[in-house]
């Protein structure tokens, strides 16, 4: 090889290495969760079908590697467009796809100001070959349920990361938005426009895209099957340990738990799996539908995400995490060691490109 060449390519990788734009993920997820629509605002505005269509057909492009000038100018028309930056904590390249915000205000949240839609950010990682799609319906209700899905994502080198793009109760303007909102959701009023933000509950097995996020889930399965991987869908939520008495085990009697459910009364070969390894390390675990019941309201069981994959089969592939506060809070466990857990037990049951776990 000439000095010519050797030189021409060691130019091109310092070229390449200036060029090449730095984030912190770690930085960009709360940052864009304190920026989302709040309850009760009425900034969320839920897509039409084709809109929807839109967003997971331009996705779908993503995940190939084809996404053109054409479906660049379809996102831009609906405010949303597409990055490439590199993490600056694990030297991914990551492609993001973001709604372009109007601007802040100094007294936060404003009624319109801040988003046309307030769809969600949907992260690829396009040189993983995981099947892993990390998600987090429920941004601000769930306390920095954001934390738990970037360390999920960076640590589990997972392939997807989404997060909604409000408060699931964001539409809600009668009365408080949370009581009204849960009361909604407890009568099974799952078409109901004022939750139309909770992306991981609205149209319940009723539209498979309620909403662009349920429709980008379904694109990046398909994708990802068509690809020869096996997706494997993990929800990070976060609540208040007191709030859920229910939700306690013996070993930890101040409600101190990590909810681990495949999103049935049924565990499966996953959920097991994550449960015996966070005990293993020491991480109080209630198991639901497993060895500690089914009297915990926080298993998951009416999640659109995971109606879906049960529907063409790969229900096996859910996992539904809910982390009590009292752990997000305990300094020997903290957020960062559950979600690095959580994600070495999956990608130990997963295998790329072989065929999913069967019960």
């Amino acid at each position: 090889m000439s000095r010519f060449v050797i030189g021409a390519a060691i130019l091109l990788a310092v070229v390449s290495r200036f060029l090449t734009i730095y984030i912190r993920l770690r930085e960009l997820l709360p940052s864009f969760v304190s920026g989302v629509p709040r309850k009760g605002s009425g900034g969320y505005t839920a897509p039409t079908a084709d809109e929807s269509a839109l967003m997971a057909g331009a996705f779908s492009y993503m995940l190939e590697g084809t996404l053109d000038s054409t479906q660049r100018a379809a996102l831009a028309s609906k405010n949303y467009y597409l990055r490439t930056y590199h993490d600056r904590d694990s030297d991914q390249e990551t492609n993001i796809l973001m709604e372009r915000q109007h601007g802040r205000k100094s007294d936060g949240w404003v009624k319109g100001i801040r988003w046309d839609h307030a769809w969600g950010l949907y992260i690829l990682s396009p040189n993983s070959p995981s099947g892993i799609i990390v998600e987090i319906p429920h941004p601000v209700y769930d306390t920095e349920a954001e934390l738990l899905g970037v360390e999920g994502f960076l640590h589990g080198h997972a392939k997807c990361l989404f997060v909604a793009g409000a408060h699931r109760y964001a539409n809600v303007t009668v009365g408080d938005a949370d009581e009204t909102g849960i009361q909604i959701e407890r009568d099974g009023k799952w078409s109901d426009p004022q939750i139309a933000a909770d992306v991981a509950h609205f149209g319940f097995e009723t539209e498979d895209t309620a909403s662009v996020f349920q429709a980008i889930h379904i694109a990046a399965i398909l994708g990802l099957r068509a690809a020869g991987r096996v997706p494997t869908v993990v929800q990070f939520h976060s609540f208040d340990s007191a709030n859920h008495s229910l939700c306690s085990v013996a070993s930890a009697p101040s409600g101190k738990a990590v909810v681990v459910s495949s999103g049935s009364a049924m565990p499966t070969p996953l959920s097991t799996r994550v449960a015996e390894r966070l005990r293993a390390g020491s991480i109080p675990v209630y198991e639901f539908g497993g060895i500690d019941g089914t009297a915990c309201d926080l298993g998951g069981t009416h999640n659109l995400q995971h109606s879906y994959m049960r529907r063409i089969g790969a229900a096996d592939q859910f996992l539904h995490i809910e982390v009590g506060s009292d752990v997000r809070i305990d300094p020997l466990i903290g957020m960062q060691r559950v979600a690095r857990t959580v994600m070495d037990a999956i990608n130990r049951v997963t295998v790329i490109g072989g065929p999913p776990l069967s019960i």
